[in-house]
C-alpha cells in the first residue's frame, strides 16, 4: 500500500538551501527526552519503590543536574513512578547503553508495564534565541496526523488482542484529527488546544503546550511532546523510537520546500480516523482500549500503513548509519503487543529485535588507522592502496580486500580520486 503524497501550498515555504539548512541544524541542536512510566512491582509499595530507583539512580532533580544514565527525576505518577531521562546526542549505542542499564535496573526490582503506562518522547532545543520557521512544526503535525493509526500500531504494547492499547485519555486524538495546518496557523492550533474543554491540554496525541511562538508566528521556544506510544521494557524499541521522532522532524524540514504534506484525502482519512477510534478509546477493561473492534483486513491495513511510513522515512533513518531502519521495519510488521500475544517475555522481545553489529577485526582496525591517519595517499587506484598497505603490514592482498569490503558494510569507506586514497566519512 502506498499513500498518494500531496502538499498544500504555503506563502512560507522553504529555499532548497533554508530546507538543508534546518535539517542540518536540527540534527545537531534537538534532544529528545523520554519519560518512562513504569508501574510499582506486585507486593510492594510506591514510596519504597521510588526510594529505590532515587537511590540507585541518584537524580538531581532538574535537566541541569542529571543522575546516573541521564536520569534526572522520579517521581509518583498515575501508573506508579515516573523516570524522566535527559535527552543527549543521537548516538545509537550510547542511547542503548543509557536504556539498557536504567531497564536492567528497574526488571531487576520488579518493575513492570500495566495498560495505564505511557513512553512520552519530548522533542526540544535547549539553546536561547532559537528561530524555527513554522512551517517545519506544520509537517511534524502533518506527517503525524498523516500516519497517526500507524504510529499508534507501531507503539502499542498491550497483551491481548482486545486490548492492544493503552485508554486514550492521557493521549487523546480527539482535537489533534480534527485541526490541520490547511486552515489554521500552528500558533492558532496552540491557541485551541489550550483553550479545549474536550481534551486537556497536556494530554494530546501530539503535545504543543510548551511551544511559544514570535509575532510572526514562527517557533522562539520548541518543545514538543509525542505522548501516544505505550510503555515497553526493550531497550531495543526504545532507542529506534528516539529515532523514530528525529526523523519525523528531519524528514518535516527536508519537505518545507514544498509545502505541508496533506494528511489523507476524503476517504482514506475517514478510514484512518476509524481505525484511530477502535485503537485508541476508553472502552477497555483495566484501563486499556478496547480493540476487539479490529478485522483481520483492519490489522493488515495498519501493518501496511505502519510500513509505509518507515519507506517515507527511510532515506533520513538510513543516514543515521545504525540499526533503527531495520527495528522499525520489523515492529512495522509485528509490534510489540503481538509478541506479548504470543507470551514473549521482554527479554524475549529484547532478543528478538536486537540487531547484532559484527565486530572490527584486527585486519579492519589497521584498515581504518592507516584510512584516518593517511598513511597511503596519491595513488592511483584501490588496488594500489591495497598493495601498499598489504606490503607494509604484511598481509595477502585477497584478505586486505575482503576486509576493505566488511568494512564498507559497517563504515562509509570511499575512494578519494583527488588525494588517491580511501576516505571515512562519518
Amino acid at each position: 500500500m502506498e499513500f498518494e503524497i500531496l502538499f498544500i501550498k504555503r506563502n512560507n515555504i522553504l529555499s532548497d538551501e533554508e530546507a538543508a539548512y534546518y535539517r542540518d541544524f536540527l540534527y545537531r541542536t534537538v534532544r529528545i527526552g523520554t519519560e518512562l512510566e513504569i508501574a510499582v512491582p506486585k507486593g510492594v509499595k510506591r514510596p519504597l519503590f521510588q526510594k529505590q530507583l532515587e537511590y540507585h539512580f541518584l537524580p538531581g532533580g532538574s535537566i541541569r543536574k542529571p543522575g546516573r544514565f541521564g536520569v534526572y527525576q522520579v517521581e509518583k505518577e498515575h501508573c506508579g513512578v515516573e523516570i524522566k531521562i535527559l535527552g543527549i546526542l543521537p548516538y545509537w549505542d550510547i542511547l542503548y547503553s543509557q536504556f539498557f542499564n536504567t531497564i536492567s535496573y528497574v526488571l531487576s526490582k520488579g518493575g513492570r508495564v500495566k495498560s495505564t503506562c505511557g513512553l512520552h518522547f519530548h522533542v526540544l532545543i535547549t539553546e536561547k534565541r532559537t528561530r524555527i520557521p513554522e512551517i517545519i512544526l506544520a509537517n511534524v503535525w502533518n506527517i503525524t496526523r498523516r500516519y497517526a493509526p500507524f504510529l499508534k500500531f507501531l507503539t502499542c504494547t498491550g497483551e491481548t488482542i482486545e486490548g492492544l492499547c493503552r485508554r486514550r485519555n492521557h493521549n487523546s486524538h480527539l482535537e489533534f484529527v480534527k485541526l490541520s495546518p490547511a486552515v489554521y496557523t500552528m500558533k492558532e492550533i496552540k491557541e485551541i488546544l489550550d483553550k479545549s474543554e474536550i481534551v486537556p491540554k497536556h494530554q494530546n496525541f501530539l503535545n504543543l503546550e510548551h511551544l511559544k511562538f514570535d509575532k510572526n508566528g514562527d517557533i522562539i521556544k520548541f518543545h514538543y511532546e509525542n505522548r501516544f506510544p505505550d510503555m515497553d521494557l526493550s531497550p531495543t524499541s526504545i532507542v529506534a523510537k528516539y529515532f523514530l521522532f528525529l526523523a519525523i522532524l528531519l524528514k518535516a524540514a527536508e519537505i518545507s520546500k514544498y509545502g505541508v504534506i496533506h494528511a489523507g484525502r476524503y476517504l482514506e482519512w475517514r478510514k484512518k480516523v476509524e481505525l484511530l477510534n477502535k485503537l485508541s478509546n476508553n472502552d477497555g477493561d483495566l484501563a486499556t482500549s478496547y480493540t476487539g473492534a479490529l478485522t483481520q483486513e483492519d490489522i493488515q491495513y495498519l501493518k501496511e500503513g505502519a510500513g509505509d511510513l518507515i519507506e517515507f522515512l527511510k532515506p533520513v533513518l538510513l543516514s543515521f548509519r545504525n540499526p533503527s531502519y531495520k527495528v522499525l521495519r520489523s515492529l512495522a510488521k509485528n509490534p510489540i503487543s503481538f509478541m506479548r500475544i504470543e507470551g514473549d517475555s521482554w527479554l524475549d522481545i529484547e532478543k528478538n529485535l536486537r540487531v547484532k553489529k559484527d565486530p572490527i577485526t584486527k585486519l579492519e582496525k589497521k584498515i581504518l588507522l592507516a584510512i584516518e591517519a593517511v598513511i597511503f595517499k596519491k595513488l592511483s587506484s584501490p588496488a594500489e592502496w591495497i598493495g601498499y598497505f598489504s606490503r607494509k603490514f604484511l598481509y595477502r592482498t585477497d584478505e586486505v580486500k575482503v576486509a576493505i569490503h566488511s568494512l564498507k558494510q559497517k563504515k562509509n569507506i570511499y575512494w578519494d580520486e583527488e588525494l588517491g586514497t580511501f576516505m571515512l566519512e562519518e
